[in-house]
């Protein structure tokens, strides 16, 4: 027999009881009976002659609802139609000089297309931005070096530098998979297509938009901005979803905070209620300073050809101070330079100089500088910047469904 415990409410002593003595009121009905999830049989190459791989895939839906009323309800999902044909091929890519930037990666990527198109038979690969190419059909070799010519800084610094992209074939994607997935039989979720399929649908938007995690920004969707030198701009949220319809994209609407570019003695006007660029700064002040710029990409403006680079640091000292050393052994000031290559009179000369590389000094006056626009910000928004976002970003949900329609159909949305 199956015993129940029953503390009395009353003080007196708990008692065992047997199950059978108590009310019906105190039985619970055990809840329905899920069906069984379905193991499949998997049998690869590696596993003939032994003992198969086992795999659950989720179950199928027993029956429809029959009870309550029936509504149709609108959802931000898109079906996409795809046609497996041949095989997907994946392929490692590795740079040489190594590239942090995914943007760059990617026109790197563009570059070697345009230049090698005819040696890729035919193929136009779709790229992630880091390791993993993806071709609908091989390319023709399994290994292969291409060196790509590229300009730094987004061809803005008339420089150009030579890379070594490496392409290696590392994996053969069997279309059966995908189209067993896609005919709704049961079979595991083929995790390793949908990959490629998502970076597929992400390689047109990524050409057009300010990439940022799974969601892309442009001002022309909507802007708002922020105090500290802040802005807040609309973007859309994109994600590849594998459904009982098929395949399905998600796509939302998405708002965050970005860097306004705007000179950098206004942004730090912004940043500092008391901040005054005539005077020098003290080491407090000057911390703070730091801090706000580290590791932002300003623009020079002070030359024909503007160059970007990506802050460091500060100098120890003001502009007046600094000087570096020139061809013949002697000493030249910073202020005296810019006069004289660039006719440009240094205004703020109490005021420390950017530092643009870690590893050497290399000084820039901060009033040449703007900052570069697409620059997530990354620290915490203040009460007034997080309610000026929210109102950015909250609309009506028929406003919402007008706004997503109006994205999907953009010549560089998403949905062509």
């Amino acid at each position: 027999l199956i015993y129940l415990l029953l503390i009395s409410l009353s003080g007196q002593q708990p008692r065992v009881v047997p199950i059978q003595e108590r009310k019906a009121d105190f039985l619970l009905q055990p809840p329905p009976l899920s069906p069984r999830p379905t193991v499949v049989e998997k049998r690869t190459e590696e596993s003939r002659g032994s003992i198969s791989a086992l795999k659950l895939v989720p179950p199928r839906r027993p029956y429809p609802g029959k009870a309550g009323i029936m509504l149709k309800v609108q959802a931000n999902h898109f079906k996409v139609t795809f046609h497996p044909g041949e095989n997907i091929y994946q392929y490692d890519v590795d740079i040489n000089p190594k590239i942090s930037s995914k943007g760059m990666a990617r026109m790197l990527e563009r570059q070697l297309i345009e230049i090698y198109g005819s040696e890729l038979n035919g193929k136009l690969p779709v790229y992630d931005g880091s390791k993993s190419m993806y071709t609908h059909g091989p390319l023709p070799f399994q290994h292969r070096e291409f060196v790509v010519t590229l300009a730094e800084d987004r061809g803005t610094s008339g420089r150009e530098k030579k890379f070594t992209v490496t392409i290696r074939h590392v994996s053969t994607l069997n279309r059966n998979n995908l189209e067993d997935f896609l005919k709704g039989r049961p079979v595991p979720t083929p995790q390793e297509h949908l990959q490629a399929l998502d970076v597929l649908l992400r390689e047109h938007p990524a050409l057009h938009f300010t990439s940022v995690s799974r969601s892309f920004f442009k001002k022309e969707l909507g802007s708002a901005p922020l105090e500290g030198g802040l802005v807040a701009i609309n973007g859309f949220y994109q994600s590849l979803r594998p459904t009982h319809n098929g395949l399905q994209l998600n796509v939302d609407l998405s708002t965050t905070a970005f860097h306004a570019s705007i000179p950098v003695i206004d942004f730090l006007k912004k940043q500092f209620k008391n901040f005054d660029p005539r005077y020098r700064l003290t080491d407090v002040v000057r911390l703070k300073v730091k801090r706000a710029l580290s590791r932002l990409k300003v623009q020079v403006i002070h030359r024909q050809t503007p160059r970007r680079y990506r802050i460091s640091g500060l100098s120890t000292g003001p502009t007046k101070d600094l000087k570096f050393p020139m061809e013949g052994g002697e000493e030249m000031r910073v202020v005296d330079y810019f006069k004289a290559t660039y006719n440009c009179v240094i205004e703020y000369p109490e005021l420390p100089c950017l530092q643009v590389q870690a590893n050497k000094a290399s000084y820039l006056p901060m009033e040449v500088c703007v900052i570069c626009d697409g620059q997530k910000y990354g620290g915490k928004l203040n009460d007034r910047q997080t309610k000026n976002l929210r109102d950015l970003a909250c609309v009506l949900p028929r406003v919402r469904e007008s706004k997503i329609l109006s994205i999907m159909n953009k010549d560089d949305g998403p949905g062509r």
